[in-house]
């Protein structure tokens, strides 16, 4: 007795999938696997996938119905689904990420610094985002390095991080000591260097005001600031002491009165008459000297020489 031949038998197990779609999109193209068959007769050929491999599946389950026929015409099939769930594999978008470092600069002696920033913000697909961040702008920062982070979650739970670093460094400036000048002399002093920690910029120039080099006309609290960090200052006292100018030495003729332009003191106070004698409108017989000197400082003099004479010339100056 003759036993009938049976038809194909296709195994599909395991071959479920799961995919998400993109947001807002109604399915996915996917490339689908094979199924197995055998068969008594030998031969088995796969003569129809339905759907086929790389059609578009709409959200939702679909069953690929996949059918095998052996050399003796028998045909057998198997299935497996294809499930597209609506979703959202792509994270936040970040914008705003501020530069790493952010830079603040203390004075020495403090041990913690205000940092301040322009928060990052992201957009996602899904609309929502909900933001879990280490720090704010205007915390305060201990000295030296501090990493900040902002992680971004949209409702698929994908993940965008925006990281950063604080640094909070420490600067130190330290003026000349007072400086004495005479009016109308030029300011000189040693410019002071700005020197910092947590930093690159070890040391660093500063900027003073009155600047080396001007005319001195007036006592001043010179202040110096760091190029760096323009809110750390020191100061110096600029003192200007008190110059007078006398004439030039003159000939009279005898008999003629004294007449000369009385000099004045200046100094960083303000400008004075200084007290001269012989005075002007004095009468001068011989060669003589005239001594000028400042009310406010009696020490500070200047003198020219007087000539009584007739084509003597000028023979001194004081």
């Amino acid at each position: 007795m003759s036993v009938a031949p049976s038809a194909p038998v296709v195994d599909c197990s395991g071959l479920d999938i799961t995919e998400t779609a993109p947001f807002n999109q109604p399915g996915k193209v996917i490339d689908l696997p094979s199924c197995s068959a055998t068969s008594s007769a030998g031969t088995v050929t796969q003569v129809s996938q339905v759907p086929p491999s790389g059609s578009f599946f709409p959200v939702g389950i679909t069953i690929v119905i996949n059918i095998f026929q052996d050399s003796n015409g028998l045909q057998g099939s198997g299935t497996f689904t294809v499930t597209i769930n609506l979703g959202d594999d792509v994270p936040p978008t970040i914008t705003n990420c501020p530069t790493s470092p952010i830079v603040v600069y203390i004075p020495i002696g403090q041990m913690q610094g205000e940092a301040t920033w322009i928060e990052p913000m992201a957009t996602d697909l899904s609309g929502e985002v909900t933001v879990y961040q280490t720090h704010s702008p205007g915390d305060n920062f201990e000295v030296g390095t501090t990493a900040v982070t902002y992680n971004f979650y949209d409702t698929f739970n994908n993940m965008e991080s925006c990281e950063f670093n604080v640094t909070i460094t420490t600067v130190g400036i330290v003026c000349p000591p007072p400086v004495t000048v005479s009016y109308g002399d030029q300011l000189s002093y040693t410019m002071p260097q700005c020197t910092a920690t947590h930093s690159t910029l070890l040391n660093t120039p500063s900027l003073c005001t009155p600047q080396n080099g001007m005319m001195a006309v007036e006592d001043v609290l010179g202040v110096c600031t760091c190029s760096i960090a323009p809110h750390i200052t020191c100061t110096f006292q600029v003192t200007v002491t008190t110059s007078v100018q006398c004439p030039s030495a003159m000939t009279i003729s005898p008999g003629d009165m004294l007449s000369y332009d009385i000099p004045q003191c200046m100094s960083g106070q303000g400008s004075s008459t200084a007290s001269c004698s012989p005075s002007t409108g004095s009468p001068v017989t011989t060669d003589t000297s005239v001594t000028c000197s400042c009310p406010q400082d009696g020490s500070v003099q200047c003198s020219f020489q007087i000539f009584v004479g007739i084509g003597t010339g000028e023979r001194g100056v004081g």
